[in-house]
């Protein structure tokens, strides 16, 4: 009994240790954070909303990139890029193959009955494939019905994880990404609907990041999906009302606290395991290339960033195709890791490392799929 005793104190002791190391990492935070670039981000954010508030159809896409640049995207397509576009024709195949799956069924039991995400995940691949290939109807009336019937439902929540808002994550950035990349596609009455329904869920999201544990942590997958969506839906919603500007400042807050952490851990590795490390980089990397494109907020010399394709490398198992699986993990990667490592090639280390070893696993699971 005196030895259970021993035991007890000695793992209250360092649960305090523990709970002491993050409070007094979330003050350096504090102490060092730049906080005067929220304020320049929050003032480019309204002067960006406000210059376009009366030339709102004319501003999509604007996310990820301007309407100037799809032209290149077909020129591309025929050259330098065309495997890529050969996945994004798979993608489009396999979409449509499935789409009793990949459809949002048509009663919201059965949407929220359980885990929902795939409906958000398949929509910017095949609005990306739209871009490129705009005569293809059928593409267009999955996306389009997919977006009506995601609007309808009153939310996007799984019914029996309610405080869970993950789910709803997936649902936001993939909905408010295609309403951004293919805006002049849809008329005008289904432009105002798809807007409300982004600017309701991401107050909705909003309001729930200052009730939730994600919305108060750093470096976890929870905090970075629900973060990134609400910043997502704010960035595109920012066009269309002053409201947004609120929801960028304080997600720009906590995401940068984020980087600010993770520059400190000086070997490229994650807190979490493999998958679910993959599921926290799925939506950063979106976050680090979204703050560069709209804030001016560059992340490429991040010491943690620049050594983060080791974790990937050393992780794997002979034969590329399985990570070792450690913590809460099985031997996959829920997502990607080919398109972290591209990022990572294409916007931070430029050597060819990250696209040669998303190569070797792509072509180690060429039999398979990938989970991301």
């Amino acid at each position: 009994m005196e030895t259970c005793n021993h035991v007890t104190k000695l793992i209250v002791a360092f649960c305090i240790l523990c709970m002491s190391h993050g409070t007094s990492l979330t003050k350096i935070h504090n102490k060092h954070f730049n906080v005067t670039k929220l304020i320049n981000i929050q003032r480019t954010a309204n002067h960006h909303r406000t210059a376009n508030h009366h030339r709102t159809a004319n501003h999509h896409p604007m996310l990820y990139f301007d309407k100037d640049a799809i032209s290149g995207f077909k020129h591309k397509a025929r050259t330098t890029h065309a495997h890529i576009v050969e996945d994004l024709c798979n993608a489009r195949d396999d979409i449509l193959k499935l789409r009793e799956r990949t459809m949002p069924p048509g009663k919201y039991s059965k949407f929220a009955g359980s885990w929902n995400e795939i409906y958000g995940n398949v929509l910017p691949p095949l609005a990306m494939y739209l871009l490129i290939y705009p005569d293809d109807d059928e593409v267009f009336t999955f996306i389009q019905d997919s977006m009506d019937q995601l609007t309808k439902y009153p939310d996007w929540l799984v019914k029996n994880m309610p405080t869970d808002e993950v789910p709803i994550s997936h649902s936001l950035i993939g909905y408010a990404t295609v309403f951004d990349f293919l805006y002049d596609s849809f008329d005008v009455k289904r432009q105002q609907k798809y807007l409300n329904k982004i600017i309701e869920t991401t107050r909705y999201m909003y309001q729930k990041s200052h009730q939730r544990f994600w919305g108060k942590c750093y470096i976890q997958n929870h905090a970075a999906s629900n973060m990134v969506a609400i910043l997502t839906g704010a960035i595109v919603a920012s066009v269309h009302t002053r409201e947004a500007s609120r929801w960028i400042k304080e997600t720009l807050t906590l995401l940068e606290g984020n980087m600010y952490l993770l520059d400190l851990i000086k070997d490229g590795s994650l807190n979490e395991g493999v998958s679910y490390g993959a599921y926290t980089t799925r939506t950063l990397t979106q976050y680090l290339f979204l703050v560069k494109r709209h804030f001016n907020i560059d992340h490429s010399k991040n010491t943690w960033l620049r050594e983060h394709i080791w974790f990937y490398f050393s992780t794997l198992l002979p034969g590329f195709k399985e990570n070792v699986a450690i913590a809460d993990s099985n031997r996959n990667w829920w997502y990607g890791p080919e398109s972290q490592l591209t990022y990572l090639d294409s916007f931070v280390l430029r050597n060819g490392w990250g696209n040669w070893l998303a190569g070797k696993i792509r072509a180690a699971r060429q039999h398979g799929i990938s989970p991301g």
